[in-house]
């Protein structure tokens, strides 16, 4: 990539979520800037005042005014339809630019599990096979995912950025008596959060002074749900995506738990990394993505079989009585930070 006398442009879609924006590409874009890669961040009109950029940012009507722009090495996309529009826009009027696709996910299997369509999936599979195969360079966001990819479509390089964080925070030793169990996230039926309360409601059981805080956006609906499940000791909290990761501090286990289905088995979730990050013992079920291996071969944590939601607690007091515990999670926290992931060859 030339640079300083070309630009890359990452594109956040109409109506994309701060949190995504504001922790997986603002900091990437900082993060190659500071390696003299020029890169911005252009936002929908819609959008305009909705993020906070440290830059300077581009502001665009429809994704092919944008497009228009002269002196663009590459563009940065991770939604299928942009890059359907952009490509199009290329192949028609030549333009010079190419197109970098981030598979943060699989849409077709995204799709499946919401509307539950085979034809919509299908058509969605051929998409995301197409964009495979003709984008410039190709990131993934697991090496599940990458070796997915390559087997269902065919071998070719893809380069494995996972979801990171910007600093990560070693803890004291534990002092107080009282284990704080926390759950950070939406109340969805994938983010399993029926699991979460029955786990918790078995270890509570099972353990003295424990208590459970739930962060989420949908807190009416988190409190009826604890009430349904007669949990007593929890609170719920609606917070910023800052405030979460000062707030996590303060506990000791983090909840992360999914179907094992091919959906979770090569996603990223960033949940996983600002929980270790800030020091919190993951208990996370089989099957997501990267993770569940990482804390298997690193114990760091709690792996369970959702179709056995008891927990074993003697594992949970091993683990809390670690005196090693906040350095490994420290440590492994240090390969998901955004200077070792980043660099250079970003483009390349």
């Amino acid at each position: 990539m030339r640079e300083g006398d070309s630009m890359n442009v990452f594109v956040a879609r109409k109506g994309e979520s701060v949190n995504i924006v504001e922790s997986q590409m603002i900091p990437v874009i900082n993060r190659l800037n500071e390696l003299n890669l020029n890169t911005k961040l252009a936002v929908h009109s819609y959008d305009k005042n909705k993020y906070r950029p440290s830059g300077d940012i581009i502001v665009y009507k429809n994704i092919i005014a944008l497009s228009r722009m002269d002196d663009i090495d590459y563009f940065y996309i991770r939604t299928v339809f942009e890059f359907l529009k952009l490509f199009c826009f290329r192949w028609i009027f030549n333009r010079g630019f190419k197109l970098l696709f981030d598979f943060r996910a699989l849409v077709s299997e995204e799709s499946f599990l919401l509307h539950k369509s085979r034809i919509r999936k299908a058509v969605l599979a051929q998409i995301e096979k197409f964009i495979y195969l003709k984008a410039d360079r190709v990131h993934a966001v697991s090496h599940v995912l990458r070796k997915h990819l390559n087997s269902k479509y065919g071998i070719r390089e893809v380069k494995v950025i996972p979801c990171c964080t910007s600093k990560n925070y070693l803890k004291d030793i534990k002092k107080s008596d009282e284990i704080k169990f926390v759950y950070v996230g939406g109340m969805s039926k994938w983010q399993r959060f029926d699991a979460i309360l029955d786990v918790f409601k078995g270890i509570s059981e099972d353990m003295k002074n424990t208590s459970l805080t739930v962060i989420t956006t949908r807190k009416e609906h988190a409190e009826r749900l604890l009430k349904d499940k007669k949990i007593a000791s929890a609170e719920v909290k609606s917070l910023s995506h800052a405030e979460v990761i000062e707030d996590l501090r303060k506990y000791d286990f983090g909840f992360l738990l999914r179907d094992n289905i091919l959906l979770n088995n090569v996603a990223s979730p960033i949940k996983f990394i600002e929980y270790i990050s800030q020091g919190l013992i993951p208990i996370i079920s089989i099957g997501v993505g990267d993770y569940s291996e990482l804390v298997n071969s690193n114990s760091i944590g709690a792996v369970l079989n959702l179709k056995n939601k008891k927990l074993d607690t003697e594992l949970l007091n091993t683990l809390i009585h670690d005196q090693q515990i906040h350095k490994k999670l420290y440590e492994l926290s240090g390969e998901f930070l955004w200077e070792e992931n980043i660099n250079k060859d970003f483009f390349q």
